[in-house]
């Protein structure tokens, strides 16, 4: 969890009255972004998100599948539903959304002003040891 979450995290807020934030199992990060990953335990990063301010919920599905079929089944009609743009192509999950007249809004991904995100951390640490 670094400030560029943070952002984003209230940006999402900003769209709707009630934010609930998926996680992604252990599993799922591992899968996505490589051996070593996550750094901290699911719980601890659901903990840590659940005391934010903006965060009315905090939920994770279990496995390494893509969880969007699941989470579909988690929100009703006219919730947004808010992704980071940077993920490939999300036509399907548009096409989804749209029968289930659930909004998604797709936003830029947000880099602090250090330029400090979650792999450049890792590295900034591995280059001082």
């Amino acid at each position: 969890m670094h400030y560029a979450h943070v952002l984003t995290l209230r940006r999402a807020k900003a769209m709707g009255d009630y934010l609930v934030v998926y996680v992604a199992s252990d599993e799922l990060a591992k899968k996505k972004k490589g051996e070593g990953r996550p750094i901290i335990p699911l719980q601890e990063r659901m903990e840590t998100i659940r005391e934010l301010r903006c965060v009315d919920e905090v939920v994770t599905i279990p496995g390494d599948e893509d969880p969007f079929d699941k989470l579909m089944e988690l929100v009703g009609p006219d919730a947004v539903l808010v992704n980071v743009s940077e993920y490939p192509d999300l036509s399907e999950q548009e096409r989804i959304c749209k029968e289930r007249g659930i909004e998604l809004v797709k936003i830029d991904r947000i880099v602090p002003p250090s330029g400090l995100d979650t792999t450049r951390i890792i590295n900034k640490i591995k280059e001082s040891l």
